[in-house]
């Protein structure tokens, strides 16, 4: 923006504002704060927050400037282990009835019981070590089921990133899907 407004001294805010593709109200702002500070200052090509920070542990004042010599966080671990949170969940229990096709469903996956198990009731039991369920009818084991959506080993920290992202933009979807047919049946 500097360089444009040196550059261009008679170009338009709405000229500026098309070149940088920002708002009028954005390059307006900007040119002020830009006229107002030093041409080598670069303090004055910082964001100012409309209000300091209200931590009373900062006493007002910007994190960095209240604490300078805090410690460096740890890195984030080269690989990652996307099944780990099995360990927390195992030996979990779910019941669940069977239904007319003879499957039951754990989260968003389906397993396949048997159709002459339909309308019973059967026990998960999640098996961590081994990544299955062991399934039960009446106390007594019934079989075992592999557990479906794992990754069955480490990935590379960027991948689990865009891993755990494409999850959270279909659990979104899902959620605006559900709350879409929720307020139709109200309505």
């Amino acid at each position: 923006m500097r360089r444009l407004i040196q550059e261009y001294p008679t170009w338009s805010q709405r000229k500026l504002a098309e070149e940088t593709k920002r708002s009028v109200s954005w390059v307006k702002k900007w040119r002020h704060r830009l006229a107002e500070a030093a041409p080598d200052d670069r303090e004055g090509l910082k964001s100012h927050s409309r209000r300091p920070n209200q931590a009373k542990s900062c006493g007002n004042r910007p994190p960095r400037l209240a604490f300078p010599d805090l410690p460096a966080l740890p890195r984030v671990p080269a690989m990652i282990d996307p099944d780990r949170w099995l360990e927390t969940v195992d030996g979990q229990l779910f019941t669940r009835r069977v239904n007319p096709a003879g499957t039951v469903q754990v989260d968003k996956r389906k397993y396949y019981i048997g159709r002459a198990y339909q309308g019973r009731t059967v026990v998960l039991q999640v098996d961590a070590a081994n990544k299955q369920f062991k399934v039960e009818l009446a106390n007594q084991p019934l079989k075992t089921l592999p557990m479906k959506g794992l990754e069955h080993g480490l990935m590379p920290f960027d991948d689990y990133l865009e891993f755990i992202c494409k999850q959270a933009v279909s659990a979104w979807r899902l959620y605006l899907r559900k709350q879409r047919q929720y307020v139709s049946l109200a309505a």
